[in-house]
């Protein structure tokens, strides 16, 4: 409970309660303890705001979501960006012939149906498998790269695939 000698007097000694901008700390303890006396009227209260509000809070969320989904397109796209340089890099250091995309590799995914090129399973997340592996000569090109899933891909090793 405040004291009235703490109403009276605000920390920074000006005396005030509401207009000291230092004495929010007052205030919130005021209000505090106004909540916990009267609890139905502050749950009234609150649903009076809610439903004052409901409108800015959705365009508030709408906004928000659409900037999340701005912000992870853009890092998807730089992520793919950075995996083709890197196997651009790797393809080079193999001394193969490299000119896969990005755009080459999207057309693909949409060819298969976002499905893997060996088992067919659309629900695993897909990655990119050479048919006949960089390791063994084969080319960092469209013709040689297929759609696969994780458990695919790893399975195959660096092995030539059979039928992709």
């Amino acid at each position: 409970m405040i004291s009235s000698e703490q109403r009276r007097k605000c920390r920074c000694g000006c005396g005030q309660l509401t207009n000291c901008p230092k004495g929010k700390h007052l205030r919130m303890m005021y209000m505090r303890e106004w909540r916990e006396r009267n609890p139905e009227q502050n749950r009234r209260l609150n649903k009076v705001c809610y439903y004052r509000n409901i409108k800015k809070r959705r365009a508030a969320a709408v906004i928000s979501s659409r900037r999340y989904r701005q912000r992870e397109s853009d890092t998807t796209k730089y992520r793919l960006n950075e995996l083709f340089r890197t196997r651009r890099y790797l393809a080079r250091k193999a001394q193969v012939f490299s000119d896969f995309t990005s755009s080459q590799w999207k057309k693909m995914l949409e060819e298969h149906r976002y499905r893997c090129a060996y088992c067919g399973s659309n629900k695993k997340k897909l990655e990119m498998d050479h048919v006949i592996p960089i390791s063994k000569g084969g080319p960092d090109t469209a013709s040689n790269i297929v759609p696969s899933c994780k458990p695919c891909n790893s399975r195959k090793k660096d092995h030539v695939a059979l039928c992709p």
